[in-house]
């Protein structure tokens, strides 16, 4: 960038009934040395049966993340 500023992403990270592995994803992001403030995760789980909200609050003091739910558009 042109000012020397880290860039700001978004990571979307799509799920559905996995989360073990969703929690080891946010886990690995939240470690990263990227600065947290520079980039937001956003969860889309595809109508899974069991509740990722846990998951997801487990890692709101160290991500800027979110939930969002949809109906099942996957396979």
């Amino acid at each position: 960038m042109a000012n020397g500023e880290t860039p700001f992403i978004s990571v979307i990270v799509p799920t559905l009934n996995r989360p073990g592995p969703l929690a080891e994803c946010l886990a690995a992001m939240a470690a990263q040395d990227y600065p947290a403030k520079r980039f937001e995760v956003i969860v889309v789980d595809d109508e899974s049966r069991c509740r990722l909200e846990e998951v997801v609050s487990s890692f709101r003091d160290r991500l800027d993340v979110r939930l969002l739910r949809q109906r099942r558009a996957g396979c």
